[in-house]
């Protein structure tokens, strides 16, 4: 969140910008507008897969890359909250964690949420995660698939959610092969999807599934 150089017009952060699309989009999607289906939007899903390695980026002193990448992103969407939250405090606000995914040296750390608390502005808060196979290397059991058919980690997020008092939406997950055609899954590759989905309506986690119909055409369910 520092000054842009290049931004010699509008003399603003990167944050600030971002800061002003959600308002003008919160403002859009409002009553305010006069846009007839301004209540189909609901929520805002503020930073899509906040990658560790580039969030935790250049350390701050005295932390781990993961550690600032937890830092950063609360801080950050704490600075998010009131663009979204002037136009429309009754959206779900959704702020996703990332993981050590593509750290493929330490199969703990891929595991390992990286926020260790929730944002601190007023809102209605949704805590969320993807949770995909993210590294061609081996987890914690050795086996080269996402440890527990990704169960771990939402355990870990899991306890996060109820410790700071927000639901837990996992926003994409899938049978953690690589970007495997969906119409090519056996009955027991749909087994790991079978386990987590068991997972998680026991413990009354929201998700959406994602699948490939081929290698470009992704599709939720």
């Amino acid at each position: 969140n520092i000054h842009d150089p290049q931004a010699t017009v509008t003399n603003a952060t990167p944050w600030e910008l971002l800061g002003d699309v959600w308002e003008m989009l919160s403002h859009e999607f409002s009553p305010a507008s006069g846009f007839a289906a301004a209540d189909a939007v609901v929520g805002a899903d503020i930073f899509n897969e906040p990658y560790w390695s580039y969030v935790g980026g250049e350390p701050l002193p005295g932390m781990s890359v993961l550690q600032t990448a937890g830092v950063r992103l609360q801080n950050f969407y704490t600075a998010m909250a009131p663009s979204i939250t002037g136009n429309r405090p009754s959206w779900l606000l959704f702020f996703q964690d990332g993981t050590g995914g593509y750290n493929a040296a330490n199969p703990a750390v891929r595991e390992t949420p990286v926020m260790t608390g929730k944002p601190t502005a007023p809102g209605n808060w949704v805590y969320s995660l993807h949770n995909y196979n993210f590294s061609y290397g081996t987890f914690s059991d050795g086996v080269t698939r996402h440890d527990d058919f990704g169960i771990t980690v939402a355990n870990a997020a899991l306890a996060n959610a109820r410790a700071w008092g927000v639901p837990l939406y996992m926003g994409e997950f899938t049978n953690y092969n690589l970007g495997v055609d969906a119409r090519t899954l056996t009955d027991a590759d749909m087994a790991q999807t079978e386990l987590f989905l068991e997972w998680a309506e026991s413990h009354a986690v929201s998700w959406t599934f994602w699948a490939y119909v081929n290698a470009y055409r992704p599709i939720f369910c």
